[in-house]
């Protein structure tokens, strides 16, 4: 009889918690925090990538052979320490990735069935992700997503969409607010600045440089590569590549502000208003601009990749 009880006191606090939170709303939000999520780190891999060709442009100028080659020995290693740095910042915002994964698996059948076959490889994905972000953190994140994650991959094969929405959906709100909040203040507070500091920097590291390769090309004994021709087709598309990747990385970080933004007050937004009756086209007029940071943040990463 207690068994029974306790069984039907699960069944209503499942169902008065979550049935009238909109699944339109939820769907909307991890759809484009996800978009986001993947695109996150393309500033700061192609940052690298230009601060490393500027490198490779002053190296250029350096008579002595042992120099040369240990300075290009020097620049490849900070290229190999920057692509790590990248892979760090990126399992930083895999948090983002594997939390919305979750969520749009709450949301239709279809990533429901790709949420059901791949939980396990997701919960270690998020654990991992989290221990590196807490390793690299100021402030760890909260344990309630991943307690959240554990339940989702214990009870995932047992039952429905439908039932798994009733359990978890207003639970994946709430187990997530937090550590998206702290995820999206530390890219605004921490990040951000560091990367603007970086950005600010390259085009006078990009003047600086393409002098000095000037200088040295009008200082050369050998006259033909001082020939109007060559800077018209060879030395001066250099530069001008250098300056319109920089003004591309440049856009894409403004995107990534505003995308990060739109994320922390969209879950707010989701959070107070989940279980208010809206409708879907309600929800995406009020969402509208995450859901365009989203769209405008991967046209910018697009615009950069077909820069290369």
């Amino acid at each position: 009889m207690r068994i029974f009880f306790s069984g039907i006191i699960l069944m209503l606090l499942a169902s008065c918690g979550s049935q009238k939170i909109n699944i339109g709303a939820v769907k909307s939000f991890a759809g484009s925090t996800k978009d986001i999520s993947e695109n996150t780190t393309a500033v700061y891999e192609n940052m690298w990538q230009l601060k490393y060709d500027i490198v490779q442009l002053s190296i250029a100028t350096i008579d002595s052979s042992a120099y040369l080659i240990e300075s290009l020995n020097e620049n490849y290693e900070q290229k190999l320490e920057s692509e790590n740095n990248a892979a760090t910042y990126a399992s930083l915002y895999g948090v983002l990735h594997d939390y919305a994964t979750i969520m749009l698996g709450l949301t239709n059948e279809e990533d429901f069935k790709k949420l059901k076959n791949g939980v396990a490889d997701l919960q270690c994905n998020l654990d991992l992700a989290t221990k590196k972000y807490n390793d690299f953190c100021r402030r760890p994140l909260p344990l309630s997503l991943g307690r959240f994650v554990s339940k989702i991959a214990i009870t995932i094969g047992d039952f429905r969409l439908k039932k798994m929405q009733k359990m978890f959906l207003k639970e994946a709100i709430d187990s997530g607010y937090d550590a998206v909040m702290e995820i999206c203040d530390n890219y605004s507070q921490l990040f951000a600045p560091r990367i603007k500091k970086d950005l600010d920097r390259l085009p006078n590291d990009i003047n600086s440089a393409y002098t000095g390769f000037l200088e040295t090309l009008k200082t050369a004994k050998n006259s033909t590569t001082n020939q109007p021709y060559l800077f018209y087709t060879q030395y001066n598309p250099i530069y001008l590549d250098m300056i319109r990747r920089q003004q591309l990385i440049h856009q894409v970080y403004e995107q990534n502000i505003s995308a990060i933004q739109n994320i922390r007050k969209s879950i707010m937004r989701l959070k107070e208003s989940a279980l208010v009756n809206l409708s879907n086209e309600d929800w995406i007029l009020k969402n509208k601009d995450l859901v365009l940071s989203a769209h405008e943040l991967k046209r910018a990463c697009l615009n950069l990749i077909q820069k290369k």
